[in-house]
């Protein structure tokens, strides 16, 4: 099984985008399918993280 983390940096961004591109063809179902939707959930998160701009005071 492989280990997940949650990407805080450009470039594990920019790594995971060409993962997630990689396993694009997989079937629902397979093991690379599911790597597919888990790596897309992390992409959204950090890119959700990165369009917080901060208030200011």
């Amino acid at each position: 099984m492989k280990t997940f983390k949650i990407i805080n940096k450009e470039t594990e961004y920019l790594d995971t985008l060409e993962q997630a591109h990689r396993l694009k063809d997989f079937l629902p179902g397979t093991d690379e399918y599911e790597e597919r939707e888990f790596l897309e959930i992390l992409i959204k998160d950090y890119e959700f993280r990165m369009m917080r701009v901060p208030v200011l005071e």
